[in-house]
């Protein structure tokens, strides 16, 4: 199995990043789609037949796209649908809101030393290495010239910087030696 290149890494965990911030949208958009189901049903209550179904399937709902996403806590937190209440499912909404809030990167262009070792699988003493030998640009944001050192590196330096390491030597070949058939090379053990 080919080894694969720390920058395909990178890449792969920037995609699967947007990915998850995809999927967290789309969730936040469908628990903001419930909550405007909720207030229509609390303006016509007295005219359904039975609205309890109505909140359960809500939070059914809800809860299976959480239990999907990786959000444990929220599938758990899962009100009793036995004795489901407005309010009840009002709170549930509330929270699922809540936990849609992805941290994505402040500035796309950058990024700090420890998301690059997060992204990497590395740690960032390594990163910092790479910075202090010169092998990876970085540029220092620090405050004060003596204080502790801030870095943001490009992702265009990075991909550079990974580029450059995943070119790998040929493998080395060694040449068979070569055997020879001639009778002076030939020791019989067993004279016959």
């Amino acid at each position: 199995m080919p080894a694969i290149s720390s920058a395909v890494q990178f890449g792969w965990a920037v995609c699967m990043f947007q990915y998850r911030e995809t999927e967290m949208k789309a969730f936040a958009k469908h628990v903001r789609e419930q909550f405007n189901e909720l207030d229509r049903l609390a303006a016509i209550w007295e005219h359904i037949d039975d609205p309890w179904d109505n909140l359960r399937y809500m939070v059914e709902k809800t809860a299976d796209r959480a239990a999907r996403l990786g959000l444990a806590n929220l599938y758990l937190q899962t009100p009793d649908l036995n004795k489901l209440t407005f309010r009840d499912t009002r709170w549930y909404l509330a929270e699922c809101l809540k936990a849609t809030a992805v941290k994505s990167a402040p500035n796309t262009a950058t990024l700090t030393v420890t998301e690059v070792a997060r992204h990497l699988k590395i740690n960032r003493d390594k990163v910092l290495g790479w910075i202090n030998s010169g092998k990876l640009r970085a540029a220092n944001t620090a405050k004060r010239q003596g204080s502790r050192p801030r870095y943001r590196i490009k992702r265009t330096d990075l991909e550079t910087f990974l580029a450059g390491r995943t070119k790998a030597a040929e493998p080395k070949r060694f040449k068979r030696a070569k055997c020879s058939t001639s009778e002076a090379d030939v020791i019989e053990f067993f004279p016959a």
